[in-house]
């Protein structure tokens, strides 16, 4: 996940600087010219080594719920300024990303499971322009009730439990499905 990030980032001409546990991987990186550091990236005095307090953006890649969730609570604490973009297991880890005040919140399976559900529209019969539509609608849709619903989560408390949660839940789905039923039929037309 933070290879492919941090590839991306390079090969735009952005100097990054790595913290990773894998000792084999942080010295890989380093024979390719990688400013990295090896260790805990959740290390407060690790992440201050590697130049937090000068850092525009802060990504944190790693797949440990909760240290996620500390490492956006301290970048934030120390750096109220800084971009925060963290990779999230699913659903709840997002909400509470989202409420330690994380900028970006990236669902690793999301955009693999969006791009299967593309695939499966594909094999049903949809056109590549109709089933790129619909993903897109779903897509701007999921992110925008990610946000709705977000600001409804308890913390500790079951969704299935959080009658608010539930009812916009089943509101945002309607709309969701409205909203697709009235493309297919613009299609249609």
């Amino acid at each position: 996940f933070g290879q492919v990030i941090n590839r991306i980032l390079l090969s735009s001409g952005i100097k990054t600087v790595v913290l990773d546990h894998q000792s084999t991987l942080v010295e890989g990186m380093r024979k390719f010219g990688i400013k990295t550091f090896f260790g805990d990236a959740s290390r407060p005095d690790l992440l201050h080594s590697a130049g937090l307090s000068q850092a525009k953006l802060l990504i944190i890649a790693i797949d440990d719920h909760e240290r996620a969730i500390e490492m956006v609570k301290f970048a934030r604490r120390k750096r109220h300024d800084i971009h925060i973009i963290a990779r999230a297991y699913d659903r709840h880890h997002v909400y509470e990303l989202y409420a330690a005040s994380a900028n970006d919140i990236i669902r690793e399976t999301f955009d693999s499971a969006v791009r299967a559900g593309k695939y499966s529209l594909l094999a049903m019969g949809d056109t590549e322009k109709a089933s790129d539509r619909t993903v897109e609608v779903y897509v701007n849709h999921d992110r925008e009730s990610l946000v709705k619903l977000a600001s409804v989560w308890e913390p500790g408390m079951d969704i299935a439990n959080n009658e608010e949660y539930k009812s916009l839940a089943k509101e945002n789905q309607q709309l969701l499905m409205d909203a697709i039923q009235a493309l297919k039929e613009s299609d249609k037309a």
